[in-house]
């Protein structure tokens, strides 16, 4: 069983202020010759900023918890349509996930406030702080060193498919509590499903890479539209990419039309 440390990932995106142990250590430096006070608490201001590193999850654990989501969400997905698996073998189900819209809080609201006031650097703190002491999902995103977006909300969707009619299960999770904000359901007989739509928006991202460097590039996110007679429709998330990179939307999203297109063809 995976071991979800929610904390680490908080503090993936948020970080966590090293102010204090790197004013210990330079307060220790003149005072180094002072009855070993200098050497005491320079170790001591070591010893909290390697704690303070430690604390992070790597992108790699934050990547882990992303798949124990999309495997919950396949799991609640049976449970809130009310399925077994046997009756949505038509082919695999169908998991995609992108970033989800921030829901109203009062941390949002917060944050909003302190947004167009103060200096950066109080803000920066405060912004860390607030965060720090709230479970409401407030989006973050940030660009890892493989230059891929990584984000605090997920928008998930579980397709499955049934003999006569496609289901879809949505929700929206904060990654950070394990918090399922928002979800529902929706039934589309093979039938009635009149169109398929994909579409994209883009958007710059910087990323720091040093102190001196920012390095810039567009990121796309991909959303799909399902359409059925009566003029209802889904709009899924797909996802978010560099822009060099290929479209999310690969060999699954094939057999998923196909089969919605064999079933309409044979009706």
């Amino acid at each position: 069983m995976t071991v979800i440390d929610r904390g680490a990932v908080k503090q993936y995106f948020i970080g966590k202020s090293q102010k204090l142990p790197i004013f210990l250590m330079i307060l220790g430096i003149p005072l180094i010759f002072l009855w070993g006070l200098g050497l005491i608490l320079i170790i001591i201001g070591l010893v909290l900023y390697t704690k303070n590193r430690n604390e992070y999850a790597n992108e790699e654990k934050v990547d882990e918890i992303v798949k124990v989501e999309l495997d919950q969400a396949k799991k609640r997905a049976l449970k809130k349509l009310n399925l077994v698996k046997e009756q949505v073998s038509a082919i695999d189900p169908v998991v995609v996930f992108g970033p989800a819209d921030q829901p109203y809080s009062e941390t949002a609201a917060i944050l909003a406030q302190q947004k167009n006031s103060g200096v950066l650097g109080v803000l920066l703190s405060a912004k860390r702080s607030v965060l720090e002491n709230s479970d409401d999902p407030v989006y973050i995103e940030k660009v890892g060193s493989d230059n891929n977006l990584r984000y605090t909300l997920l928008s998930i969707t579980t397709y499955m498919f049934g003999e006569d009619q496609l289901y879809i299960y949505y929700e929206n999770v904060d990654i950070t509590t394990g918090l399922v904000f928002s979800e529902g359901t929706f039934e589309y007989f093979y039938s009635d499903i009149t169109s398929i739509e994909t579409f994209e928006s883009k958007s710059k991202i910087r990323r720091m890479v040093s102190k001196k460097k920012v390095q810039e590039f567009r990121i796309v996110k991909e959303r799909m539209a399902i359409y059925n007679s009566g003029g209802r429709s889904y709009v899924a998330s797909l996802g978010a990419r560099e822009e060099s990179e290929p479209s999310i939307m690969g060999d699954k999203f094939v057999a998923m039309r196909n089969l919605i297109r064999d079933k309409k063809i044979n009706k």
